[in-house]
């Protein structure tokens, strides 16, 4: 939910002061399609990152 509401936030303030914090979310250079894919790509990398650390811990076998 924090990402997902400091993403909205990032975008009103640079709509507002016209200065994005990060060059992959400046909508004035990339416009707002991009902007979401480059938001969407972040996500699908988190959620892969998360799995595959998920999948590692059931994978290994438990200490004694």
């Amino acid at each position: 939910m924090y990402p997902l509401v400091y993403f909205a936030y990032a975008l009103l303030r640079g709509h507002l002061l016209a200065a994005y914090p990060y060059p992959f979310i400046d909508v004035s250079t990339l416009g707002y399609p991009q902007v979401f894919l480059n938001a969407g790509g972040i996500l699908v990398g988190f959620v892969a990152i998360a799995l595959l650390a998920v999948g590692l811990d059931h994978w290994r076998k438990p200490i004694l």
